[in-house]
């Protein structure tokens, strides 16, 4: 596409809007780039700059992308629009085709952007080229009609003999310089030796004038021919008429090719217009499929909630019950150590399976948003590799990690905590499903795409599995008598942030002899690597803390909170101060200026702990607070930050995740 447009994207977030950009670049589309979030903006621009198309997301924090779509076709009916959301279910779609839209594309499908946006325009470009063709035969047909009764067609008068007078036009239409010479000439000499047919001229010629005296009129096409050899195509009207008690034929005669050119240029564009006809009614058998497959995936979520009923049960089972033994007077130290061990490891896999609910809930409604940041994709992996290798050596695999990337390269930009979860997932299920050998993780780049491999030599995916693993709430195994637990959930959260991520995740792999999972991204190199980004933080070395002169406010509303607190933080010494609501938490900092720290719970009745938080800043703005939530998200901390908050502790945590906040403030 070598002519540049103009974008106008009506869109509130940032983040998107680069990756939409980003992903149009990837296009090779020129174009120019007018962002707004708001009605006002969006329709001066409209006003004042000649768009081409315009994107639009549907809901918006302070417009509506329908009312945007209905300004649209109201005022400017020739722009493409396209709806580009993370929310716009099927019903909305097609109300919103149906109301004027060009297209839609959702935020987890953005490989269909570039795509979408080509062909609106196509489509755009056929309908105006069909509009200048029937402007052009209207017009043609209007100056010929005016030609003809203004006496400027070629106008001749012939009788059986041969012509005897013409009008002025005539003679410059075949370049005869006088009428007298003109009157020479039989029909047959101002044509080509044939017609289009391939009749000949002169014969044909007196065919049509002699069954012009008897019927009285003829009307047909006529090739004839310019005195400079060139033949055009004619419409002729031929009539009997009686002229000083002589019958004689008027023939008019009128150059036709503007009009030849139009129809057949209307032909060429109906053609066209009746391929993107059939097209769109592809995409309405598309929507219709989507329906049917939606209908489906409530029966599998049905299974899903059996299937979730289990996985939360079998380590409630083990926490409740094992809890329950720890009141035994009689435990050994070696049997109590083993217990909590257990109801450690099942807590951990209750809050794994819980965070994976939220996060596809998320994901389902477009709620997730790519969080970019500049980071060493080698030390993320090391990480990983460090984090794994227990577990596979306890089922006695082999797990090895091969890089295939320049240090320099591996500095790149993404979302660091997406990334790992994706990785993360693929190596999880590789060693879940290898009951026997290794698994091997390769990362490397090639061009400008990231390519990470997991290979295992486990169970491996039958062919029919294969076009479903990536789908919500599908696992290979579905029965009641599973050897593999888990909820499905992994893969498919996996696939909807590559697909965000503008990449694609496939799996070769054959049942007994394990699988292959490759994923692709784009490569985004660092923008500006500093020492302080690319820094590895390390934790201080663990140390007993003495903070009996330090004071730290709790403002938690469950008791059994605030007791867990006071228990983890006996052994420092610190002076604690409680308060059960917001409101007391702001009256406690006005009082109390001692106060080092404070550990803000945000859900509390009265007032919430953002609003407190806020009160306390304005009047002591250098006091630290950390929001302890149970908003556990890839999103929240980056919201409570924004927020105004110091730092982020996200429920559940350990002993020691609460000692690390609380020193990174006050110090040891």
């Amino acid at each position: 596409m070598n002519k540049k447009i103009k974008i106008l994207h009506l869109e509130d977030s940032q983040e998107d809007s680069e990756l939409i950009n980003s992903i149009i670049d990837c296009g090779k589309i020129g174009y120019d780039y007018f962002l707004t979030d708001n009605e006002k903006d969006y329709l001066n621009i409209l006003e004042k700059e000649h768009i081409n198309l315009i994107l639009s997301d549907y809901n918006l924090p302070d417009y509506n992308g329908n009312e945007a779509l209905k300004v649209a076709r109201e005022k400017y009916v020739h722009i493409p629009f396209i709806f580009v959301s993370g929310t716009m279910g099927e019903d909305a779609a097609i109300n919103a085709m149906l109301n004027g839209a060009t297209d839609y594309v959702l935020k987890n499908k953005l490989e269909r952007l570039v795509p979408a946006i080509k062909r609106a325009l196509h489509e755009y470009e056929l309908e105006s080229k069909r509009k200048q063709a029937v402007q052009a035969l209207q017009e043609s047909e209007e100056k010929f009609k005016s030609i003809f009764e203004g006496s400027s067609d070629a106008i001749m008068l012939l009788n059986e003999k041969g012509f005897f007078d013409c009008n002025s036009r005539t003679l410059e239409i075949f370049g005869i310089n006088s009428k007298e010479e003109f009157v020479k000439f039989h029909p047959a000499d101002l044509s080509p030796p044939a017609q289009s047919d391939g009749r000949d001229s002169f014969e044909c010629a007196a065919e049509k004038i002699k069954n012009t005296f008897q019927q009285g009129m003829n009307h047909f096409e006529w090739n004839h021919r310019h005195s400079n050899g060139d033949d055009f195509p004619a419409e002729v009207f031929l009539s009997a008429i009686n002229l000083g008690g002589e019958r004689v034929i008027q023939a008019t005669v009128r150059d036709i090719t503007e009009r030849k050119r139009a129809e057949q240029e209307i032909i060429i564009a109906n053609k066209e217009l009746l391929f993107q006809n059939v097209e769109k009614e592809k995409q309405a058998a598309e929507l219709i499929k989507a329906k049917e497959k939606a209908e489906e995936s409530d029966n599998l979520k049905s299974a899903f909630l059996n299937n979730l009923s289990h996985e939360i049960r079998t380590p409630m089972n083990q926490i409740l019950g094992f809890a329950s033994f720890l009141k035994d007077p009689e435990l050994t130290e070696s049997q109590r150590d083993d217990y909590i061990g257990i109801i450690n490891s099942q807590s951990h896999q209750l809050l794994h399976i819980i965070t994976d609910i939220v996060e596809i809930s998320k994901i389902t409604t477009g709620q997730i948003d790519l969080q970019l940041s500049t980071f060493n994709l080698g030390e993320m992996m090391d990480e990983l590799f460090a984090s794994f290798k227990p577990k596979s050596e306890h089922r006695n695999l082999q797990l090895r990690f091969s890089k295939k990337i320049t240090d320099e390269d591996a500095i790149i930009r993404g979302d660091l905590v997406k990334l790992k979860q994706i990785f993360s997932n693929l190596i999880e299920n590789a060693i879940k499903y290898t009951d026997a050998g290794s698994i091997d993780v390769t990362y490397s780049r090639e061009g400008d795409r990231l390519i990470v491999t997991v290979k295992d030599t486990g169970i491996g995916i039958e062919e029919q599995e294969k076009q479903v693993i990536f789908d919500q709430f599908r696992q290979i195994e579905i029965t009641m008598s599973r050897k593999y637990g888990g909820l499905g959930l992994g893969l498919s959260i996996s696939n909807a942030y590559i697909r965000m991520m503008s990449g694609l995740i496939r799996v070769e792999s054959k049942p007994g002899e394990g699988s292959t999972f490759f994923v692709e991204i784009p490569y985004l190199p660092a923008i500006q690597v500093s020492d302080r980004n690319m820094k590895v933080i390390r934790t201080l070395a663990v140390s007993r803390n003495d903070w009996r002169d330090k004071t730290l406010l709790i403002a938690e509303d469950e008791e059994s909170n605030v007791h867990f607190l006071e228990e983890v933080l006996r052994s420092t010494g610190i002076h604690l101060l409680i308060a059960v609501n917001g409101l007391e938490a702001v009256e406690l900092c006005k009082i109390h200026p001692e106060i080092a720290v404070v550990l803000m719970d945000i859900k509390m009745p009265r007032m919430d702990g953002l609003e407190a938080m806020k009160l306390i800043k304005s009047f002591r703005r250098d006091l630290p607070v950390i929001a302890v939530t149970a908003f556990a998200m890839t999103s929240d901390r980056e919201f409570f930050l924004e927020a105004g908050c110091d730092d982020y502790l996200p429920k559940p945590f350990t002993q020691d995740d609460l000692i690390a906040k609380v020193r990174k403030f006050i110090g040891r």
